[in-house]
This record gives C-alpha cells, structure tokens and sequence, in this order.
C-alpha cells in the first residue's frame, strides 16, 4: 500500500461514486490519447457490457482530460448513463484506486502499467500493428497477474494501421 492518505482519499473517492472499496469492482480505462491504436468506443461497450453480463461486478471509467478520451467517454456514457467515472485523481490517489480494484482493462497505456505494478490483475487491449503488439508493450516488472488480448492476423503496418490495405 502506498502513503496513508492517498489511500484514505482513494477510498473516499470510491464512496462519493457509491462503491464500496471493500468490494471487488472493474477499472475500464478506455482512452490511450493517441499514442497508439486504441479499439473503438463500440468495442469498449461490447467489453463493459460483458463484463458486467459475466464478472457481475461493478465498473467504474477512469478517463483523462484529453480530447480522444473525452470523446470515448461522451459515446460510453450516451450509451451506458449509469457508468462510474473517475478522472482528475493526483497519480498517488490513482495508484490507490487501481490497487483496490480486482481488475483494470485497458489499452497500451500508462494505467494498465500503473494497475500491474500495483499487483491489480490486468487485461490489455493490443493492436496488431508491428510497433505496438503485446511482445513489446505487455505490462511487465510487477506483481499483478497479466492477460492480453490482441487480434488474431498479422498487420503489415510497421507503425501506423494501414486500413482498408491491411
């Protein structure tokens, strides 16, 4: 566990959303800012509506005040009004949160690092592009239990999806 307060915030901050932070629940982190390929809101809907089919356990969004992301969770939230949100923490209150969370999904991304190091198991989103693929990228170093999903072709684009080519 992190510094006392962090933790009491992270909590807290949990309540306020009415959850309980001694219950099990889901991170969903759906934006990546445009670092890489990220799926698209309809697949983040599919994924939460899944999860909440079969884990049965809450979900809560943690976004951050980038454009792409802003926009992924207005098309979430127009379809899923009753989602959690949480966004602005200061990184040690988000550190927290993730830590008490059972499970953060995520693309390649800073979070679902964040949630691996922290001993949260992780499930995350990779895209096939030859730069970005899971063998490069997947969470490693820490503690938290780690599954993948990435799709199953190879994509000829070395950097960048190359679309309707590929």
């Amino acid at each position: 566990r992190g510094d006392d307060q962090s933790y009491r915030l992270a909590r807290q901050g949990l309540v306020n959303l009415g959850l309980d932070p001694d219950r099990p629940f889901i991170i969903c982190h759906p934006g990546m800012g445009g670092s890489a390929l990220n799926p698209s809101p309809h697949i983040y809907l599919k994924l939460i509506e899944q999860l909440e089919k079969n884990r049965q356990l809450p979900i809560l969004l943690s976004v951050v005040p980038l454009p792409k992301d802003q926009e992924i969770l207005k098309e979430l939230l127009s379809k899923l009004p009753g989602l959690k949100v949480i966004q602005g923490q200061p990184l040690p209150v988000l550190r927290e949160i993730f830590r008490l969370a059972d499970t953060v999904v995520a693309p390649s991304t800073g979070p679902l690092h964040l949630a691996h190091m922290v001993g949260t198991k992780t499930l995350g989103l990779y895209p096939p592009v030859k730069s970005q693929r899971k063998e490069r990228w997947a969470p490693w170093g820490g503690s938290g239990e780690v599954r993948v999903i990435d799709p199953n072709h190879a994509c000829a684009g070395t950097t960048d999806c190359i679309g309707e080519k590929c």
